[in-house]
């Protein structure tokens, strides 16, 4: 409970907000009445409130790929750089980049890439970064699927530069694309993309569209590309039930700087094992299972690196099915990332998340003869 009001007041919200907070990355499309009826307040107040957690960056949209398919090519790059600066400046118009980050730890740069060639990704992994005498220590990590609902922007402008080498000649179709004032120019080919999802290039504009602005009306939309109000909705419809287009409700991490992301890379004797209780742990707030000796990159997130480092200590390290781990604490944010952020769950002191079948079996052992049922009913008279 302590812990709840500590976060209330750094970040100036309340059991009110943390609610429709909660409400919304459940069920995004949830209107503001709907909201006011759940927590018994106006619709008005709900909007108000919603308002103020918008500005703060702590209620963002986005729209994007459901990347759970798996149907995309994913790599996790992880490198060493000496000027951190520069190589987040060089690859931040790369349509294959979804984001960047600045790190603490032997390696400073992590970049996560996209694409629908796998072949292309370690081209671009080869020219822009295992090539430079100025950057070390380079691993790819291709991503075998993610453990849990992942929702990011694309830019499907990679398709343009999959048979175009890195270098003067994705600059050029770049440029071209500048001057031109396109956000998207359609691939000239067979689209590997349009095949995998039954998909066309006005499908891919909505997306784009969507992604760039949240708010953009169907009619807008409509007017750019040349379709009516309802067949944009009708397309955008078929999308999401395709689970091509998303939306996610969360947390802006690149704008609330009252929050800390950890990424914590675990080699594991069985990953299979302890994939599930990933998925389940309210503290990982994404991840991904992927190749390599570091088998499961998570990320955890909190107000207070102290509490996070308890949560791997308690949650990571102390499964016997982890063998090592490197933990990498994200300074700086290429691009803004939105996440959902479970406001509900408290991790307790030296205790762990009683909602969790692994905590529970070590209270037991911290604990024994207390029942996880009993110090579940004290917690909840202690929050009351």
């Amino acid at each position: 409970m302590a812990e709840k009001l500590l976060l209330n007041k750094k970040l100036s919200i309340d059991a009110d907000d943390r609610k429709i907070m909660s409400l919304l990355q459940e069920n995004p499309d949830l209107t503001h009445s709907e909201i006011a009826e759940k927590i018994n307040k106006s619709q008005p107040a709900v909007g108000a409130r919603i308002l103020k957690l918008e500005r703060k960056g702590l209620q963002a949209t986005q729209y994007g790929v459901e990347l759970r398919g798996n149907k995309f090519s994913l790599a996790l790059v992880t490198m060493h750089a000496k000027d951190p600066k520069a190589v987040l400046d060089m690859i931040g118009c790369c349509p294959f980049v979804i984001n960047a980050f600045k790190t603490s730890g032997k390696t400073n740069v992590l970049v996560w890439l996209v694409g629908s060639r796998l072949d292309k990704i370690e081209e671009i992994v080869e020219i822009h970064f295992r090539s430079k005498p100025d950057i070390t220590h380079v691993n790819m990590s291709v991503v075998i699927e993610t453990i849990n609902r992942l929702v990011l922007p694309l830019d499907f402008n990679f398709e343009s530069h999959n048979t175009v080498k890195c270098g003067e000649g994705c600059h050029a179709l770049l440029l071209e694309r500048t001057e031109s004032g396109a956000d998207y120019a359609p691939f000239k080919g067979d689209s590997d993309v349009n095949k995998a999802f039954n998909v066309d290039d006005d499908d891919k504009r909505i997306v784009m569209y969507l992604q760039g602005n949240p708010e953009m009306t169907h009619s807008s939309i409509g007017e750019r590309i040349g379709k009516s109000q309802p067949a944009v909705g009708a397309r955008i419809t078929k999308m999401k039930d395709k689970m091509f287009l998303g939306i996610q409700k969360g947390v802006n991490f690149r704008v609330v700087d009252q929050f800390h992301l950890v990424q914590v890379a675990i080699s594991a004797l069985n990953s299979t094992k302890i994939l599930e209780r990933m998925r389940q742990c309210p503290f990982i707030i994404t991840g991904f299972r992927s190749t390599g000796d570091t088998s499961l990159v998570v990320y955890i997130a909190g107000h207070s690196l102290e509490k996070i480092d308890d949560i791997i200590d308690f949650c990571v390290r102390s499964d016997e099915n982890v063998k090592e781990i490197e933990t990498a604490i994200i300074l700086k944010y290429m691009k803004d990332l939105v996440l959902p952020y479970n406001f509900d769950c408290e991790f307790l002191e030296d205790i762990g998340c009683l909602e969790c079948k692994h905590c529970s079996a070590l209270l037991s052992k911290k604990l024994p003869g207390v029942e996880t049922r009993a110090v579940s009913n004290k917690r909840s008279d202690a929050e009351s």
